[in-house]
Parts: structure tokens; C-alpha cells; sequence
């Protein structure tokens, strides 16, 4: 999961482009390439969580 908390961010994911502006969540499934890009003033976090952790996290 990709936490960007203000600014503009260009997120990559597969073969699709997606644009946010201000506060943006991203997950990105397992063995997916993806990139993104964000102002350098930008604060974000990356979180790593196994799978089978965040489908139990979702199923509740």
C-alpha cells in the first residue's frame, strides 16, 4: 500500500496511468510492476503487508 499525503502524484500500475492530486491511497496486488512518481515535497509512506494478512484485514 502507497500512502501520499498532499501534493500530485502520477501512479503507474499494470498498463494503466492514473493522476491524483492531494491525499492518495494505492494498493498494489503481489508481482504487479507499478511505479509512481510524486512532487519532492510530498510526504508518503510504504506499507508492506503479506497478502493473506490484508485479505483477513478486508473480509472484516
Amino acid at each position: 500500500m502507497h500512502l501520499v499525503k498532499t501534493g500530485k502524484t502520477l501512479f503507474k500500475i499494470d498498463q494503466n496511468n492514473y493522476e491524483t492530486n492531494g491525499c492518495a491511497i494505492f494498493y498494489t496486488p503481489p508481482a504487479t510492476p507499478h511505479a509512481f512518481l510524486t512532487e519532492p515535497s510530498s510526504p508518503r509512506y510504504v506499507s508492506t503487508i503479506h497478502s493473506s494478512v490484508f485479505k483477513t484485514i478486508i473480509r472484516h
